[in-house]
């Protein structure tokens, strides 16, 4: 290791000699990989070379200083640039401390690259939830054959994570998926009666959801099961939940949440164009209906960060809506006040997107990569697969299918689109994702960083479980979720990825 180091290093002509960088030696002199800020800060005079005995001999009796005083590095160096190398105090014990790349975001994951020496952060991604829907249905192809075949729909990818929960139980549920802690439903009369309905906002003297949010965060004196940090779900968390693979007359919600209606079920986002109207989800068939009027009585279940704050979350995305809205509580107070709402909480990882400059775009919540639509003129192309103006059937035997399109896309160039031939349809939950409630009617409530976007119906891989003959569809002229009948032509963009 000496001779390594013997014509690098150079004997102190007196201590006045002013020291150098640490590392400046080992590493040839430059700038630390474990702290860039930290240079060499002068050039060593050229005094005569010193051999590797002379070296350990002055180094044992403690008289080297000047451009070699931080010998313990050199003589130290284990050639891993992810340690800091050096003596124990006071000794010549040669010690190695691995460089702390904790960025205090538990959103990441921080590691030392072991050829530069710098940290890195990975983005952590919650596992998204799937829809639920495992049974795969056929479709009728534009591809000669008569009949229907089997499709890479969202039954047979099953894109995203197996639903998954736990009863914890003290009357919550805790998504394993999320993280999100939900409140479970009883049949007891209480506070957590699935029979009870409340306005989102009313006269004034009738019970609105935020006041029995206020009532199960108190209640007991520590909240309900022990926490105080309920709140009301947004619209896509409340629709993470649902479970698409259960037809009429079942629940769309696994059995674990107890007692469920067949009914709206309040979120905390407004309708953006009407703000007298919030959304919900109906857990009778599955949709994220239009919104209803905050005058309406609805059902309501609670939903606490099970993560804790901050953030939230590390992965599922926010609905995006960041306007607050008031509400007329039974407060004794006359008119709105401020509630916990969505654009007040904000829950969930705020929508990031970036533009890969391929025809592709990644969200940098999910990790799903999808296709960038072009040329928005009225007028269909489908010379141009990504033309936004083209639409497609979901089956049809004698018209172009979404499935016809995904396997053009995924054979385009010859090596597929963007290079990547693992293209599909994105189930209803992965469509919902990429709205953005903030963005108002007619839309399109989605990032310009897609592309131009028709504010229509646009098609999932998933099947509406009552009728096969219909699948679901986002409207992206305002969010809503909603089914169409198979030989309904409509729009669509591709996806790949995910868990």
């Amino acid at each position: 290791m000496l001779s390594r180091f013997r014509d690098r290093c150079v004997a102190a002509g007196s201590r006045r000699d002013p020291p150098c960088s640490r590392r400046a030696y080992s590493q040839g002199g430059g700038v630390s990989p474990h702290h860039p800020e930290i240079r060499q800060t002068s050039t060593p005079s050229p005094s005569a070379t010193i051999s590797s005995n002379a070296l350990a001999a002055h180094l044992a009796h403690g008289d080297l200083t000047g451009a070699c005083e931080n010998l313990g590095e050199i003589l130290c160096d284990d050639a891993n640039a992810c340690t800091y190398d050096g003596f124990a105090t006071g000794t010549t014990v040669c010690v190695y401390a691995p460089v702390n790349c904790n960025d205090g975001n538990p959103c990441t994951t921080d590691s030392c690259n072991p050829d530069t020496g710098m940290c890195e952060a990975t983005p952590v991604y919650d596992p998204f939830p799937a829809s639920g829907q495992t049974t795969a249905y056929t479709a009728d192809k534009n591809d000669g054959i008569a009949g229907e075949v089997a499709v890479p729909d969202d039954g047979t990818v099953q894109g995203g994570a197996t639903l998954s929960y736990t009863d914890n139980g003290d009357g919550t549920v805790t998504d394993n998926n999320t993280g999100l802690m939900w409140e479970k439903k009883g049949d007891s009369g209480d506070l957590h009666d699935k029979d009870n309905v409340y306005y989102w906002s009313g006269n004034g003297s009738q019970e609105t959801i935020w006041d029995w949010l206020g009532d199960i965060n108190a209640e007991g004196g520590t909240g309900y099961a022990r926490h105080n940090d309920w709140r009301i779900p947004n619209v896509k968390e409340l629709q993470s939940i649902v479970d698409y693979n259960i037809p009429d007359p079942g629940l769309r919600i696994n059995p674990t949440f107890g007692p469920t209606v067949a009914s709206n079920y309040w979120s905390s986002t407004s309708h953006g164009l009407y703000p007298t109207s919030a959304w919900g989800v109906a857990f009778g068939g599955g949709d994220v209906p239009e919104g209803s009027d905050k005058s309406n009585s609805l059902f309501v279940r609670a939903v606490r960060d099970g993560y804790g704050t901050p953030p939230p979350l590390c992965a599922f995305p926010a609905s995006g809506q960041t306007t607050a809205y008031t509400a007329d509580k039974n407060d004794g107070i006359a008119g709105e006040v401020a509630v916990s709402d969505d654009g007040t909480v904000q829950a969930g990882a705020t929508l990031s997107y970036t533009d890969n400059g391929d025809g592709t775009v990644t969200d940098n919540n999910t990790g799903l990569m999808w296709e960038k639509k072009t040329n928005l003129d009225s007028t269909r192309n489908f010379a141009n697969l990504h033309d936004a103006d083209n639409v497609y059937y979901w089956s049809d035997g004698s018209q172009e299918t979404i499935w016809d399109w995904i396997d053009d896309v995924n054979a385009e160039g010859g090596t597929g689109y963007a290079r990547y031939n693992d293209w599909r349809i994105p189930n209803v939950k992965e469509l919902q994702s990429i709205v953005d409630y903030s963005i108002l009617y007619p839309g399109p409530t989605i990032n310009p960083i897609f592309g131009p976007t028709v504010g229509h119906g646009w098609w999932s891989s998933t099947s509406y479980a009552t009728a096969p003959s219909d699948a679901w569809d986002v409207y992206f002229w305002s969010g809503y979720v909603a089914y169409n009948g198979k030989s309904v032509s409509l729009w669509v963009r591709a996806v790949r990825g995910g868990s």
